[in-house]
């Protein structure tokens, strides 16, 4: 349970039991919460016509990102993911324990809409690839591992790096690039003292 002094003003998802959350409360958490970060840009399509999309990057391997993501599909089970004999709860709460890999940090990168994240082939995924990196307090920290969206289980890119040390005024910032359709240069900063779930830095 998390201790009422530990709530902040707009978050009140902080004084609840995560087994308590609601929907509302878990969706917060994965786009608004201070592990999230959400850019918007206008592109055009391959008509001419002026359209947007969303980027949005998390640090997926946060506590309170897991437990959002376990909460949010117990509560909203969607079909395209459920498997034979109605595995789909179990497979995703194991799916959210396996982003908690001991020593590494995971961020995830989400596209929206959907049909730009499906255009990537696989000379875009090798570029993203290369040009993503973590930088900590301005020291790179590279790429351990790179999970493209076909192969993850909530259809989006993981990166894995080795867990930083950091102190209580460190900075995150993942930096990447993408073309969908014309190159898009992502540098999102994380404050690592914003970062505080349950009394403890979770990152």
């Amino acid at each position: 349970m998390v201790s009422a002094a530990a709530a902040a003003p707009g978050r009140p998802w902080l004084d609840k039991d995560p087994a308590d959350w609601t929907l509302e409360d878990a969706e917060f958490v994965m786009w608004q919460s201070p592990w999230a970060k959400v850019r918007t840009f206008g592109f055009f399509d391959r008509r001419g016509i002026q359209r947007e999309a969303r980027l949005c990057v998390r640090i997926q391997s946060a506590l309170p990102m897991r437990l959002a993501l376990a909460q949010a599909y117990q509560l909203q089970p969607e079909p395209d993911v459920v498997q034979a004999g109605g595995a789909r709860r179990e497979t995703t709460r194991a799916v959210a324990d396996q982003l908690h890999l001991e020593g590494e940090i995971v961020f995830s990168l989400i596209i929206f809409p959907p049909f730009l994240q499906r255009r990537l082939d696989q000379q875009d995924l090798k570029r993203l690839r290369e040009a993503t990196s973590l930088l900590v307090d301005g020291r790179k920290i590279t790429l351990k591992a790179f999970v493209p969206p076909a192969q993850s289980t909530f259809g989006e890119a993981w990166f894995r790096f080795p867990c930083p040390e950091t102190g209580p005024r460190s900075s995150l910032k993942f930096v990447t690039a993408v073309r969908i359709p014309q190159k898009i240069r992502i540098q999102t900063e994380f404050e690592v003292e914003d970062l505080t779930f349950q009394d403890r830095p979770e990152y």
